[in-house]
């Protein structure tokens, strides 16, 4: 949904981090989580490239970035992905599994605003984007967390606890129905 909350300026600090399970990779560029913008193009992904690696992806309409990881993601495994911003150094980073993988510094004159909605599983940027597989615990921050946050995060998630236990404010979850759905069916 179009939430405020995710209209990142040129400055803001934020991070997204989540984990992935796909039961298939179609060598598409898919998207787990991102915004694609409409009229002066803006965009934020975390996703997989048609390769099976990792990929952030930050563009406004001066600048892009792509920040792909080091290895491969293999179907039917578990992979805690997730990505930082610091605005006001310009550092963005691409970690896997708490390591980093991918770094950059990098200025953006526009930002990240939309009127586009949030989009969990696919981006509207190209056909066959959708991800097939399984997405947990998602997350997005307006700060860019540390990398012991991140290892930390992952650690506990393959202890079996996730980032979110245990804290005392539960997330909201905006939902727009999009009809009635049948299980097998993909939607666009």
């Amino acid at each position: 949904p179009t939430q405020s909350s995710f209209d990142w300026s040129a400055s803001s600090d934020f991070s997204i981090e989540l984990w992935c399970n796909a039961t298939e990779v179609n060598g598409a560029n898919v998207g787990l989580i991102g915004r694609a913008g409409s009229g002066s193009f803006t965009a934020w992904s975390l996703g997989v490239n048609s390769n099976s690696k990792a990929n952030f992806h930050l563009q406004d309409n001066g600048s892009t970035i792509d920040l792909v990881s080091t290895i491969t993601l293999v179907p039917g495994q578990w992979y805690h992905l997730s990505a930082t911003r610091d605005g006001s150094s310009g550092l963005t980073q691409l970690y896997v599994n708490g390591n980093q993988h991918a770094t950059t510094s990098a200025t953006f004159s526009h930002g990240f605003v939309s009127t586009s909605d949030v989009t969990l599983g696919y981006l509207a940027l190209e056909a066959g984007s959708h991800f097939q597989g399984k997405i947990d615990e998602v997350a997005l921050h307006n700060s860019a967390l540390p990398a012991s946050t991140l290892a930390s995060h992952y650690s506990a998630g393959i202890g079996g606890l996730g980032y979110c236990d245990g804290e005392p404010a539960a997330s909201t979850i905006y939902t727009t129905p999009l009809g009635q759905g049948f299980v097998g069916d993909v939607y666009s």
